[in-house]
């Protein structure tokens, strides 16, 4: 494959494009949910932490750390001030949080609001950057399935504590920026993306694994730019694929035996459907690089520019559906059925679409032309809620988009394990509480009211 930096290579980065595609195709990562999700809960950002059991929650009202429940109640952890980002502990109802000035590390139990222990934010301070409120600022949480060590990532660093007594196991110094982590199911091992590096050959991208607690190091390189990875369910295979390299090639390593296994033709990031069995890019046929085609690959059929691309994860075959002309976010449905897609770009018609990936039909949504940037999606994938300026409801079965009834417009959303409470907040102000069954708001958690 030929890969050529050039100068206009670098201002259409600079603009926010490339040669290739947009920077804003592929996995749309803005779909929300209980726990703890990617990085942890970002609440700077304005995300709600929405706990994996129960209707409890945590979301930061100004610079207060509101626990809340959808019966309105509500109390300030006033020994967390100013969080930054957040995660549940899986087995135990204690939280482990960044907090700013000073930067500290903490484990708070949430039964008994107490502090369970407090250090030092790893990392000198200018990696930290505290004014950044975007959902990508570090430093960024992981704690692992067993909870017993709780993986804390800054720019180049990933450092590894104790859960029960938050004394440091080690930490590991790589020597370029951290693109993406993520911990297998059985948290014995981080899978670490790095930042890509050009030679004459083009781009090469560090993949490491981290054994754990002890931080062993094996390391190997996809011929490709970094992006984030995503991994089948049964852990055999990973995924990578981004959409700012200039021929964006999806790259699949093989967990089980630490190698890089091919370079499959299309565009990211990578979504994976639940059940883990299929894994969803995109092609798009005005920079398709048609040497990664194997003979027994199918070519892409049909005029418009940009095709699904749909990977068996397992057998990494796969096949391609004509999809339209423009560049294409795409979110699967929690029963693995459907995909909503949309477009992200300002220049671009596109509406929210549904595609059917066992049918292969795509249908158009009626209702208003809202994008899929803060949405939530029911368990039963009956039912979206979304919010840009202004909350809607998507009835997938139905294919229609409406407007919900609102005081506020909300900024951030999301949803309790059981279905049945949204949960939305103005910025960073008090959380409401609306009620799918009665429709209607009944609560509001954070306020001057309950105090």
């Amino acid at each position: 494959m030929a890969y050529r930096r050039t100068i206009l290579t670098a201002t259409l980065l600079a603009l926010g494009f490339t040669s290739g595609c947009d920077l804003a195709g592929g996995a749309n990562d803005g779909n929300q949910g209980p726990g703890n999700g990617d990085d942890g809960v970002a609440l700077r950002a304005g995300q709600i932490a929405v706990s994996h059991k129960g209707t409890s929650f945590l979301a930061r009202v100004d610079n207060e750390l509101i626990h809340g429940d959808v019966d309105g109640s509500w109390r300030t952890l006033d020994r967390l001030e100013d969080p930054e980002r957040l995660v549940f502990s899986p087995q135990r109802d204690v939280i482990y949080v960044a907090t700013d000035d000073p930067g500290r590390l903490r484990a708070h139990d949430l039964t008994r609001d107490e502090q369970l222990w407090s250090v030092t934010l790893p990392g000198e301070d200018s990696w930290l950057d505290w004014d950044d409120t975007s959902v990508s600022a570090r430093p960024w949480l992981h704690v692992t399935s067993d909870d017993r060590q709780l993986v804390v990532v800054t720019e180049d660093t990933v450092t590894v504590f104790d859960t029960e007594s938050g004394d440091e196991l080690g930490a590991w110094k790589s020597s370029e920026w951290i693109v993406d982590i993520d911990l297998d199911a059985s948290g014995d091992a981080a899978y670490v993306t790095l930042q890509e590096t050009w030679d004459d050959e083009g781009p090469k991208t560090p993949f490491v694994t981290l054994e754990l607690p002890s931080l062993q190091a094996t390391s190997i390189t996809l011929p490709n730019c970094a992006d984030e990875t995503v991994i089948g369910t049964d852990g055999r295979y990973a995924f990578m694929a981004p959409t700012q390299c200039q021929q964006d090639p999806v790259s699949v390593i093989d967990l089980e035996t630490g190698v890089f296994v091919r370079n499959l033709p299309g565009f990211g990031p990578v979504s994976l459907a639940a059940g883990g069995d299929l894994a969803v890019a995109f092609m798009d046929l005005d920079n398709l690089d048609e040497s990664l085609f194997l003979d027994d690959d199918p070519m892409p059929e049909g005029d418009r520019q940009y095709h699904l691309m749909l990977i068996d994860t397992r057998t990494l075959e796969f096949k391609t559906v004509e999809l339209g002309d423009s560049l294409p976010r795409y979110a699967p449905t929690p029963d693995g059925k459907l995909l909503l897609v949309d477009a992200d770009a300002w220049f671009d018609d596109e509406r929210v679409r549904i595609f059917d990936l066992q049918t292969g039909e795509l249908e158009s949504v009626l209702g208003p032309d809202i994008r899929l940037d803060h949405f939530v999606m029911t368990s039963d994938s009956k039912y979206a809620y979304l919010v840009d300026d202004g909350a809607y409801e998507l009835s997938i079965s139905e294919r229609i988009l409406s407007s919900m009834p609102l005081s506020i417009i909300p900024t951030s959303i999301n949803i309790t394990r059981d279905d049945r409470w949204l949960l939305m907040q103005d910025d960073l102000g008090p959380v409401h509480v609306f009620d799918r069954e009665s429709d209607r708001v009944t609560a509001v958690v954070g306020g001057v009211r309950g105090r």
